[in-house]
């Protein structure tokens, strides 16, 4: 089966984000849930920072019990201890956000997002296509 799904540019960045934290999550950067609690979700409510820091300890606390780590290790996203759903979500954010680097900036440039993505599951690496929306008559 294969699955096609149509999003605008912020749907992909949302898309991005979420894969983003899951692969980092399934190597174990449990603190990267707190980080996306502080920096991405923008709510009308001023953001508790005490508890935010005992979520990040508590967090942290739990890599021994889940994965076996230390509290301040992670797996690298191609060990054999990462969930090939970690590697799935990786390879698909990699794709993305490599066809989405080179849509918003065709000239190229130097950061990692315009490498070719590289390809860590058993899975093939995901088709994106970037449909530029087209210009406005002028």
């Amino acid at each position: 089966m294969e699955v096609l799904l149509k999003l605008n540019e912020m749907h992909a960045d949302v898309l991005e984000d979420a894969l983003n934290l899951w692969f980092r999550v399934g190597m174990g950067h449990l603190e990267e849930v707190e980080a996306a609690l502080r920096l991405r979700l923008q709510t009308d409510r001023k953001p508790d920072f005490e508890a935010l820091a005992g979520l990040a300890t508590a967090l942290k606390e739990a890599k021994p019990a889940l994965f076996g780590i230390d509290t301040h290790a992670h797996y690298g996203v191609a060990s054999h201890r990462t969930p090939e759903s970690a590697k799935v979500a990786c390879d698909i954010h990699d794709a993305l956000r490599h066809a989405q680097a080179w849509a918003r900036r065709p000239e190229g440039g130097i950061t990692v997002d315009f490498d070719p993505p590289m390809h860590y599951s058993r899975q093939p690496l995901p088709e994106v296509q970037v449909i530029q929306a087209p210009a406005a008559p002028g």
